[in-house]
C-alpha cells in the first residue's frame, strides 16, 4: 500500500502551448454514433457484459476504418483492467400470499433488481429488524428500516420503477430491489412474503478500454481525449445511458474522425 500523501506531483514547467487550426471540414455528425451507442442491442452498455464487449467491438471497427492506430506498447486496441463485471440476466421475483397463492411479478413493471453476486432462491417475508435478516429469516424492509453500505441482506424498497435501476452492484453488496407502492403494500400485508430467484450476474473479472492513436510530429508530448461508454445496463427497463456517457463517447470519436483526416498534426492524439 502507498499512501498518496507520500508520493510527489511533479509537473512539467515552461512547456509551450500547441497551436493548431485545422484547414478542412468533414460533414458529419456526431449523432449517428449517439444513435448507435444507445441501440437496445448493446443493452445499456453495462460494465463488462456482452453488450459492453460489442460496444467496444464497434469502436474499434471505427478506428480502424478511420486508419487510427493502436499503441505500440498494447499489441491492440484494447486494454483490459480488472473491475466488477454485470451480465445481463433475468431474474423472478412473485408475492406468496398467507394462503400460499404466488402471483408473479413482470419485470420492469412491477420490479427491478440490482445483479447479485451469488445465486439466490429464497421465500421470506419482509422485516424491518436486521436480526430476522441475520438469521435468515427475512428479506429487510428498506422502507421501514437502513443498513450500512455496501448492502449485507437483501433489500426490498418501494420506488419508481419506471425510471428502472442501473444494472450494477458495489464489490459482494447484496442485491437491492425496486417494487411498486403496490406491490409493496402487498408484500407487508399479514403472512405475504417475497418469493426471489436471482443469477450470479454479478463477479469480479476483466473489462476492456479501446485505445487508440494518431502520431503527431512530436511524439514527445500528446493529447488524451477519453469519454467511458459504458453505461447504466438493463433490468427490464433499457438504460441507454445517452448522457452517462454515449454522449461524450460520440464526442470524442466525431472529435478521432476529424483528426484522422489531418495530413499532420503537432503531437500525438491518443483517443481512450
Amino acid at each position: 500500500h502507498i499512501d498518496e500523501d507520500d508520493i510527489p506531483l511533479l509537473w512539467a514547467q515552461n512547456v509551450d502551448p500547441v497551436f493548431f487550426e485545422p484547414d478542412w471540414t468533414v460533414d458529419t455528425g456526431s449523432f449517428a454514433v449517439l444513435k448507435e451507442l444507445t441501440d437496445p442491442k448493446y443493452q445499456g452498455r453495462a460494465t463488462g457484459s456482452a453488450g459492453n464487449r460489442a460496444a467496444a467491438d464497434w469502436i474499434e471497427y471505427l478506428f480502424i476504418s478511420w486508419g487510427i492506430r493502436f499503441l505500440p506498447d498494447l499489441g491492440g486496441y484494447r486494454h483490459s483492467y480488472p473491475d466488477q463485471i454485470f451480465e445481463v440476466m433475468p431474474g423472478y421475483a412473485a408475492v406468496v400470499t398467507a394462503d400460499g397463492i404466488e402471483n408473479q411479478l413482470e419485470m420492469g413493471v412491477d420490479w427491478v433488481f440490482e445483479p447479485s453476486f451469488v445465486e439466490i432462491d429464497l421465500t421470506l417475508p419482509l422485516s424491518a429488524d436486521l436480526a430476522d435478516c441475520e438469521a435468515g429469516q427475512a428479506f429487510l424492509d428498506g422502507d421501514r428500516a437502513e443498513q450500512d453500505y455496501p448492502c449485507k441482506y437483501i433489500q426490498i424498497s418501494s420506488g419508481n420503477v419506471d425510471e428502472g435501476v442501473g444494472y450494477d452492484n458495489p464489490r459482494y453488496s447484496a442485491s437491492r430491489i425496486t417494487v411498486t407502492q403496490e406491490v409493496y403494500q402487498k408484500l407487508t400485508a399479514d403472512g405475504a412474503k417475497l418469493h426471489l430467484q436471482l443469477p450470479a450476474a454479478a463477479s469480479d473479472g476483466m473489462a476492456d478500454n479501446v485505445v487508440g492513436y494518431l502520431p503527431g510530429r512530436d511524439s514527445t508530448r500528446a493529447v488524451l481525449i477519453s469519454a467511458h461508454f459504458d453505461g447504466s445496463g438493463q433490468c427490464g427497463k433499457l438504460l441507454p445511458s445517452a448522457y452517462d456517457n454515449g454522449s461524450g463517447t460520440a464526442a470524442m470519436l466525431q472529435t478521432a474522425s476529424w483528426l484522422s483526416k489531418a495530413e499532420s498534426l503537432p503531437c500525438d492524439v491518443i483517443f481512450a
